[in-house]
């Protein structure tokens, strides 16, 4: 009964959408790990370089200054970005060009034109000057292109093929997927989107044995629940690699002009830098509904995510669901300063979805305790600042629990669980072109995102609504009771090539198995519940068994054409934990055809 409610209930949405006369377009997103993120953020800084210029153009009353004015700053936090949405940003780079010519930035700025070709009108400049039999690759981005006057749609293979040789390995280690992707849209008014892929994969060493649930040292309990990193469901390839399929998809519509409709299985990313300690895409993909509203100044969204609850057997069986729901609010201040708040909450219902949670504008605190549930709820702020032509500064801090006589005596209270973030980028370093520098501070107290709810016998170490999705952390991947340091260094010298040095520390406290067999839980492991945590008082980031790694990747990067990349990767890593030291060198070359790279900074 509960499915088909559903079912008419976006049945209706739909026939609304396809009966409303004048509606703005569709548009579907940018992939989240895609590099257009980042050239898109740089010229939103480097923009910067116009304002002072904007007044002197008043004088002679060109239109220069009038475009500057009408266009709206992206609200950059809550990803993926709408297609559509992005266009400021990329005719903002335009006019940031036009004063600022240069070979590469030219190049990037029209990459960015071809990646996105279908938000803007029909260009014959815009198509390739030689297809491939005359059907292939009209468009430099695209494989395959058909228009219609009521049907647009986009065609492009997904390959990822990986091999990588490591130190003290004696087994090859290889990405090998293959896929296709599909994006269009019916009479400008529904967008849609699919990729499905089959993979199979073989990691380092220190992941593969996450991932077999081998513990990192004898004396450190951990909750070893099947996991692969960013995947769902998988199975075992030849021992030591896992097999698996993935697909993700979804439908995109307007109910009005200022409010976009969203609804499929796929991931989202909340946040400015490298990490995001309220939603990230470290999961698995998941069912979801998001609903975006625009006016003046402000976005509004609130998203609804139906997730998978911990397991312990990965085995074909059905996974008891959860859910997610989320607020999030977003002003532009200033066009070069925003700030964000947002709440969620996490519960399970052996009835189904909780309609209570379904109001767009009420405080889930305030609901969850009416209903006198186990839910857990989390609130927080963002805020992103954009100065000196070439800097921006971010930050998120996330409240999990709070006891305000414990922040009074800062005596360590274990139910005071916060998270914060502190970064910062540099554009254009010395002011050359296209060296940009990152860096940022991450940290997670003890039994961050972790609850004491009950209800999953299967796992009964691990609360329905600990902020987990598929045996995953929704949030930061290291989970909680942690110091991390993150720097990223890049350079574009030639328009094809970039080059990347990336550096992760990081300081993570785990629980410690004593004597007796029982665990010390100091609140590293999100997915156990918190009641038997160690001490009242007293708890200090870093608590227990620690763990110190400390990785750097140097990445070389050779652009063929739009969306197909070589990479050349060196990956260096050593871990310490009670004085035992292990160091790992990896090194691997990519193929990249319409699909994100792979990362290891776990």
């Amino acid at each position: 009964m509960k499915i088909i409610f559903y079912s008419k209930v976006f049945v209706n949405i739909i026939i609304s959408v396809l009966i409303a006369g004048n509606l703005n377009a569709q548009s579907t997103n940018i992939p989240l790990q895609n590099e257009q993120y980042h050239l898109l953020d740089r010229f939103e800084v480097l923009y910067e370089q116009i304002r002072e210029y904007e007044s002197s153009l008043l004088a002679d009353g060109t239109l220069y200054t009038e475009k500057i004015r009408n266009f709206q700053p992206i609200h950059s936090s809550f990803k993926p970005y709408f297609r559509d949405e992005a266009i400021n940003k990329i005719v903002k780079a335009t006019l940031y060009n036009d004063r600022k010519q240069t070979g590469f930035k030219q190049k990037n700025i029209e990459l960015l034109y071809k990646l996105n070709q279908e938000v803007f009108k029909e260009s014959e400049s815009a198509k390739s000057k030689k297809p491939i039999f005359k059907k292939l690759y009209k468009y430099p981005a695209d494989f395959y292109t058909l228009k219609t006057n009521d049907l647009w749609f986009k065609v492009n293979p997904v390959i990822y093929f990986s091999y990588l040789n490591e130190t003290n390995n004696t087994e090859n280690l290889f990405v090998n997927t293959r896929g296709i992707e599909l994006r269009g849209a019916i009479a400008d008014k529904i967008g849609f989107y699919a990729l499905v892929s089959e993979n199979q994969e073989r990691y380092p060493s220190f992941l593969s044995n996450q991932i077999r649930g081998i513990a990192l040292n004898e004396q450190i309990a951990q909750t070893n629940l099947p996991a692969v990193p960013h995947v769902g469901y998988y199975r075992a390839f030849k021992q030591t690699g896992v097999d698996y399929f993935t697909s993700e998809g979804y439908v995109s519509f307007p109910i009005i002009k200022q409010v976009q409709v969203q609804f499929g299985h796929g991931k989202h990313f909340i946040g400015n830098g490298y990490r995001s300690l309220i939603l990230s895409n470290n999961s698995a993909n998941a069912l979801y509904l998001r609903t975006q509203a625009k006016v003046w100044k402000i976005q509004y969204t609130h998203l609804f995510k139906q997730l998978v609850n911990q397991f312990e057997i990965n085995a074909d069986a059905y996974r008891e669901p959860k859910y997610l729901a989320l607020h999030h609010f977003s002003f532009n201040i200033r066009e070069n300063l925003n700030f964000s708040l947002f709440e969620t909450v996490i519960f399970g219902r052996d009835n189904g979805f909780d309609l209570n949670y379904i109001n767009p504008f009420i405080f889930y605190r305030a609901i969850e305790r009416d209903l006198g549930s186990p839910d857990n709820v989390m609130v927080g702020i963002e805020a992103k600042w954009n100065f000196a032509k070439h800097f921006s500064l971010y930050s998120q801090f996330v409240l999990d629990e709070w006891h305000f006589a414990g922040i009074q005596e800062m005596n360590g209270d274990w139910r005071n669980k916060f998270a914060f973030q502190l970064g910062a980028k540099y554009y254009d370093i010395a002011n050359i072109s296209t060296l940009d520098f990152q860096i940022e501070y991450n940290m997670v107290r003890p039994f961050m995102y972790s609850h004491n709810s009950d209800g999953n016998i299967n796992a009964p170490n691990s609360p329905t609504a600990a902020f987990v999705h598929y045996n995953q952390a929704l949030a930061h991947p290291l989970g909680a009771n942690f110091h991390e340091i993150m720097t990223s260094i890049r350079f574009q010298p030639h328009a094809q090539i970039i080059l990347q040095n990336k550096l992760q520390y990081f300081i993570k406290g785990h629980n410690e198995i004593a004597d007796d067999g029982m665990v010390i839980n100091y609140g590293g492991d999100i997915f156990r519940n918190y009641v038997d945590y160690v001490q009242l008082t007293g708890n200090e980031i870093g608590q227990g068994i620690e763990q110190k790694v400390l990785h750097n990747e140097f990445l070389l990067t050779w652009l063929f054409r739009p969306n197909l990349y070589f990479d050349f990767t060196l990956n260096y890593r050593t871990q310490n934990i009670l004085d035992n030291s292990e160091s790992n060198l990896f090194i691997g070359l990519n193929t990249r055809w319409n699909i994100g790279r792979k990362e290891f900074f776990y």
